[in-house]
Formats: structure tokens, sequence, C-alpha cells
């Protein structure tokens, strides 16, 4: 097992990550609990904008940003000559607050200073997760059979001070909302021994989806939505180094949801009527999808791959009925009921040449989607109360395309080099404009040095440091009422050491993460909305500590 252990500098966080795994006779065992906590987190800025108006940023501290967790997993199971099977049930849990910033309408006194970094008061949100799943694998003569049957049930509340809406009666209860949801789901695939050049794999799946709400206000209706699908994926080698493969898919599936209503309250507390904010909806849905795949050698140094496909995606709950305010991201989004499933047709491509001391790889793609579906940002602002800008699923015909080049080089044994690059560009066939949230060029280069001690004597066994620096370009590329983002250069350092306890190595790492304390914005953040800026300097520091228990059987 190993016992693993962090801190990081930025918010205060530390972690505890505890292991252990055994095995007898075929039957094993793994368990884990891992449990954090950290603090507010500090941010190289004194204030941020909120429609024009500068609020402060005390101590360059966000307040209530604080935060703990548990982790548990414990997996069981037995290996034979016939087969295997393990269960694994997993508990996750989470409470952290959410900065007044992003929530509402922000005042100087609702984000100023509470005295106590690690404190997490309202607003905060809590997610407790409980997940169940039995794999097994059955030998047979011809091939072997899987089956992988799952439950989980995630829970999530968020707790607001309490506020009237209009003329209405104050909430006797802070919780905003409380989301259920439960899911199962089945997969079975039956992998054919291989034929020849030829192999095999069809199988089944589904999944049942049940949500339920609580609360004072509305985000989520409760709905229902199943998906069951059939495939069969085959891979053909004619040759040493040629490889094709391909399949094909077809999902169906039902979703349903309940319609939802908000109270109208007249002075005095009268109520008024209700006011539809999200309508039933009852759609069924069902599409083919699949792939084609190519991978070729044509000398010891080089590989060549290509793959083509066609993608299917249904609209999920939120992107047809969600309508309400999403706090934490200080935005109120609003869903279509009457969107009609995405269809994507993509093609992508690898070239890797790897000889010596090098490697290179570039991958580039394209794909083009009928009706992609988006969240875009509208011109207008929420009439729900704290609701900010109004955000609303819509889709479109689109393009993405783009890709990655990477580079390594080894001048010497102890010296690793690395460059990498990727772009994605986004395109909106129907307004011309480029997709919100798309993320902008990026090129990282790193540098490490390595000292290797004797395999047998030392105590050191291996030490390094490294050195990164990451480049992000300007996102000028962007949809309406979406704002540009200007690039930033960060630099982080890292060095580690392995250290031999015994019969084992202890691992010690050492990251330094955005040394010059830059003053950056994330395009892809919900703090980009509020001009809020990243967090800055990060010191961490990470121990792994492995330990090996062995039992030696005796007799009564």
């Amino acid at each position: 097992g190993t016992v693993h252990t962090y801190f990081r500098s930025a918010n205060g966080l530390w972690c505890t990550s505890v292991m252990t795994e055994g095995n007898r006779k075929g039957s094993f065992f793994r368990a884990r609990l891992t449990i954090q906590e950290y603090g507010d987190y500090r941010v190289p800025a004194d204030s941020f904008i909120y429609l024009r108006r500068v609020l402060p940023i005390e101590g360059r501290s966000l307040r209530n940003t604080a935060g703990r967790e548990m982790h548990g997993a414990l997996t069981l199971g037995h290996a034979g000559q016939r087969g295997s099977v393990k269960w694994t049930t997993s508990v996750f849990s989470q409470e952290a607050g959410l900065f007044p910033g992003i929530v509402g309408v922000p005042t100087a006194a609702s984000v100023s200073d509470d005295g106590d970094p690690r404190n997490v008061g309202l607003p905060r949100f809590s997610i407790h997760h409980i997940k169940s799943a039995v794999n097994a694998v059955w030998l047979r003569r011809r091939g072997w059979l899987q089956a992988d049957v799952g439950v989980q049930q995630n829970i999530r509340a968020e707790r607001i001070r309490p506020r009237r809406e209009g003329y209405g009666p104050l909430p006797d209860t802070d919780r905003a909302y409380a989301l259920q949801n439960r899911t199962a789901q089945a997969t079975v695939r039956w992998h054919a021994h291989a034929d020849g050049s030829w192999k095999w794999m069809p199988g089944a799946s589904v999944q049942v989806m049940d949500h339920s709400r609580e609360g004072y206000e509305l985000l989520l209706p409760a709905y229902l939505q199943w998906m069951a699908g059939v495939f069969l994926t085959t891979e053909y080698r004619p040759r040493k180094g040629t490889t094709w493969s391909g399949g094909i898919r077809y999902d169906a599936g039902h979703y349903r949801s309940e319609a939802d209503s908000a109270a109208i309250w007249n002075p005095g507390e009268v109520l008024a009527g209700y006011d539809l904010r999200i309508p039933r909806t009852d759609q069924r849905f069902g599409a083919f999808s699949g792939g084609l795949g190519w991978s070729h050698s044509p000398a010891e140094a080089w590989v060549i791959k290509w793959n083509a496909g066609k993608s299917f995606r249904p609209p999920n709950a939120a992107e047809r009925s969600i309508n309400g305010v999403h706090h934490g991201t200080f935005r109120h989004e609003q869903g279509d009921g009457s969107l009609r499933p995405e269809h994507g047709y993509q093609l992508d491509a690898a070239v890797v040449w790897e000889k010596s001391n090098w490697l290179v790889q570039w991958s580039p793609f394209a794909s083009f989607f009928s009706g992609y579906i988006y969240l875009r940002p509208s011109a207008s602002f929420s009439t729900l109360q704290g609701g900010g800008q109004l955000y609303r699923y819509t889709q479109h015909d689109a393009l993405f395309t783009g890709g990655e080049l990477q580079a390594e080089w080894h001048p010497a044994d102890a010296l690793h080099l690395e460059l990498a690059m990727d772009y994605v560009f986004t395109y909106n066939l129907e307004t011309g404009l480029a997709l919100p949230f798309s993320p902008p060029f990026r090129t990282q280069a790193y540098a490490e040095y390595e000292w290797k001690g004797s395999e047998a004597s030392a105590r050191v066994r291996r030490s390094y440091l490294g050195v990164r620096i990451t480049g992000m370009a300007d996102q000028w590329r962007t949809d309406r009422n979406e704002n540009a983002t200007p690039g930033f250069i960060l630099t982080s350092c890292q060095a580690g050491a392995d250290i031999r306890l015994g019969r084992q190595v202890m691992d010690i790492r050492f990251v330094w993460s955005n040394v010059l304390n830059t003053r950056y914005m994330n395009h892809l953040s919900i703090y980009r909305q509020i001009n809020l800026p990243e967090q800055g300097s990060n010191v961490s520091l990470v121990v792994r500590i492995p330990f090996e228990i062995i039992q030696t059987p005796f007799k009564l």
C-alpha cells in the first residue's frame, strides 16, 4: 500500500490518502481513504469588476472559497481459471463555499473578509455521491464474456441565505436547490478469439436515469430518461504493421420531464397564480453512429493513423429543460425543449516519428456538426433576482478544426526537452462567428535534468529538476456578448527525488506554479465573467510513502 500526502500554499490545502491492497490465492481486495481540506483561495488582485463597479478583495483572498472532501473506495474480488468477478463501491462527499461575488449581486460587504480563511459559510454547496458496480469476466473456449453492471446516486444541495422574490414570503429554509439523481446501467460484451486476422466484439448497453428536485428555487425539473444501444466492433490485421478497425452502433432512448412553475405574488403576500417556467417535455430519439480507422507502420520509425467517424448525441437534461440561476457561474441558464439530436462527422489523423533520442507527433483533426448544441451568451440579463447574464442553449451547424504538435528530444541521457502546441478553431456556419468558450492557442516548453544513483546501494535512486513555460495566446475570436481574453505566459518549476527506505522507495515532489505571480485570466473560467484573475503563486509539496506487509501462512 501507500500513504500519499500533499500541501498547497495558495489555499492552505492539505490532503492525506491511504491505500492498501492484497491478494491470496486469487482472492483480492483494494481499499482507499482520502481526506482533503483547504482554505480560501488567494489571487494576485486587490479588486474585481462587476457591471462597471469596482469591488475590493481584502487581503487578496476570496472570501468563503474554503472546503473539505472525503472519498472512500473498497474493491473485493476473485480471479480464477474460468474468469474473474469484482465488486467495487465508493463514497464521495464534498462541502465547499461559493464566493459571494458570483452568487447574486455582489456588494462590498458581502465579499469582505470574514476573519476565518477556513470557514465554510453561506452560500455553499454539498455533494454526496455513492456508486457500486460489479465487473465479471467469464472465460469460454471461443472467447470471453464481459459484463459490467452498476448503480449510483448523486445528491447535490446549494444553501443560500433566504431572500424575498418580489412580494412573496421569505422562504423558511436556506436550501435553494436539492437535486437527486439515480442512475443504473449495464453493458455486456462478447470478445471473440481472433479468427485468423479478424477480431470481433458485439455488445449491448442500457442506462436508466431518474432525477428529482426540492428547494425554493427552480433550476432542473424532475425527469426520467432511458437509453439503450447495440454495437459491433471489429479489427483486421492483413499483415504485420497494418491494422484496420471499425464499428457500428445504434442507440435509442426516451426523455420525459415534468412541468415546473413559479408562484406569482401580489402585494401583501397574496398568491396571484403560477408562471410556467419549465414546460413538460416528452421526446424519443434514435440513430446510428460508427467509425473506421487505419494504422500503418511503413518503416520502423514511422506510424501513420487516420480515423473517420459519425457521432450521435441527444440533448441532455440541462440542454432541454434547465431554466434558472446556476449559482457559482453567475448566470441564468435556459434550456430548449425543441432541440434535436446532434450529429457529427469527424476525421482525425496522426503521424508519429520516433528514432533514437527523438519523438515527433502531429495530430490534426476536422469535424462538422449538424445541429451542434452549445450554451450561448445573450445580450440580455435575467429577470430573476441575482440572475446575472442570460445564457441560452441553442444549436447551429458548426465546424471544428485544429491539431496538436509535440516534440521530445533527449540530447543526453540526463536531459529531457519537450515542446508542445495545440489549437482549436471553431466556426459557426450560421453566424459566421466563433463558438463561445473556444480555447486559445497554447504552447508549452519543458526542460528536465535528471540525476540517477546506483540501483543497488544509493539512498537517492533518482532526482530531477524541471522548468515549464506555458504561453496562451490572446483569444479575440469570440461569440457575440462574450468577452475577449488577453494572453499570458506562466512559469513553473518542479523538483523531486526517489529515496530508498529499506525495500521500498519514497517519492517526494516539489512544484512551484506561477513562479512570477502573474496576473492572468482563464478564458474558460467562470470567474472571467467578473474580471477576476486566476490564483497566483502556488507551492505544492507531495510525499508518497509505500509500505508492504507479507504474511507467511502458519498452522495452529
